[in-house]
């Protein structure tokens, strides 16, 4: 019995709920007027900056917004210029005479390195401030029109892409002209310092005594130089890199050894990660010879097994190899601090280390 009481009940209720959705959907929106929008400090079309506003705030799709030029002749007729109507009163007269049931006003402006967006709403019925909203962003001018769109929709408790949000409130985010748009291209060339040490033979000829020709040392040498690099490439989270690192390599051990890479690399703007391939050049000493009762003899030995080796006396020769890198770039403020692993390839000769710099951002 209860069970047949219910359903009509249920029933009814379901309909309603329906009816009442349907009705909420195609209900008209509430019609706004923009009143003034105040603009200092701005270069780039500042005059464009009340129709991108209007162009952002339909986007919204929360309100019915009335034609700018109609509300211009609107308020012309009735003795005001809209472009200066900032205050409440004026807001408040502009929404009666033009019939509609809110007025939004507000200002951009431009302080140093920084643009300030103030937004304001005011309910035409009750003659009070409904919402105000402000906002702070980086001097990004080319993109003023992605900031209106975040306060607008930020002011109207609307979803916001927290990456868009990012690129034009934050700093501390990794390298890229998306983040950077006044930076046709970024240059993060800067000073280079680490260790690298030695594998298989070259390794044995660095460890002989000196009076052999040797260095009589663990084969680990240190490098210090600059790296110079440059962007050919960079879209979205993705750059591409030419580099080309000078180094002096072991001073501490009395030697003055220059090398030159020239490398190509990818980067991740995201999360600061990079690879790289490229050619290593190298001066070194050589010498061919062989050892005969513990003394080092110039010349082939009597088998020809012996190969040039390394030997403090030995004939000045440019040696390549094939290098390998992987690295990260770590940020703090405008410093960038990448750490690079890396590996020079060459036959029977392995080198592996770790190079470690700084750079700050600036135009190219």
């Amino acid at each position: 019995m209860k069970t047949q009481i219910l359903k009509p009940i249920l029933f009814g209720l379901l309909i309603a709920k329906t009816i009442s959705s349907q009705a909420s959907e195609f209900a008209p929106l509430p019609i706004i007027t923009v009143a003034g929008i105040d603009i200092k400090g701005i270069k780039k079309d500042s005059a464009l900056l009340p129709d991108l506003f209007i162009h952002q705030l339909r986007r919204i799709n929360v309100y019915d917004v009335t034609n700018r030029k109609d509300a211009e002749q609107t308020a012309t007729e009735n003795g005001f210029n809209l472009a200066t109507c900032h205050s409440k009163s004026c807001m408040e007269n502009l929404g009666k005479i033009t019939g509609s049931n809110k007025v939004m006003g507000g200002s951009i402006e431009r302080f140093g390195d920084k643009i300030f967006l103030t937004f304001r709403m005011l309910d035409v019925t009750t003659g009070q401030m409904e919402k105000s909203y402000s906002m702070e962003f980086m001097a990004f001018e080319e993109r003023i029109g992605l900031m209106i769109e975040i306060t607008l929709r930020k002011m109207h408790d609307l979803d916001v892409d927290e990456q868009s949000l990012k690129q034009v409130t934050t700093t501390q985010t990794l390298e890229s002209e998306v983040n950077n748009p006044n930076v046709t291209r970024l240059n993060l060339s800067g000073p280079r310092f680490g260790f690298g040490m030695l594998f298989g033979r070259d390794a044995k000829d660095y460890q002989r005594p000196e009076n052999q020709g040797g260095w009589g040392m663990f084969p680990v040498a240190s490098h210090i130089g600059y790296q110079f690099e440059v962007s050919y490439l960079n879209q979205g989270n993705i750059q591409g890199l030419f580099e080309f690192i000078t180094l002096i390599n072991g001073i501490e051990q009395g030697s003055f050894i220059p090398s030159i890479a020239i490398l190509h690399g990818i980067r991740s703007n995201k999360s600061g990660l990079e690879f790289a391939i490229g050619t290593n050049f190298t001066v070194a000493k050589r010498e061919v010879g062989f050892y005969k009762d513990g003394a080092w003899e110039q010349g082939e030995a009597p088998d020809r097994s012996e190969k040039p080796t390394l030997h403090r006396n030995g004939d000045l020769a440019i040696e390549g190899g094939l290098v390998l890198a992987l690295g990260k770039s770590f940020r703090s403020g405008s410093m960038n601090f990448p750490v690079n692993l890396y590996t020079v390839l060459r036959k029977d000769s392995p080198r592996v280390g770790i190079s470690i710099g700084f750079n700050t951002k600036r135009k190219a």
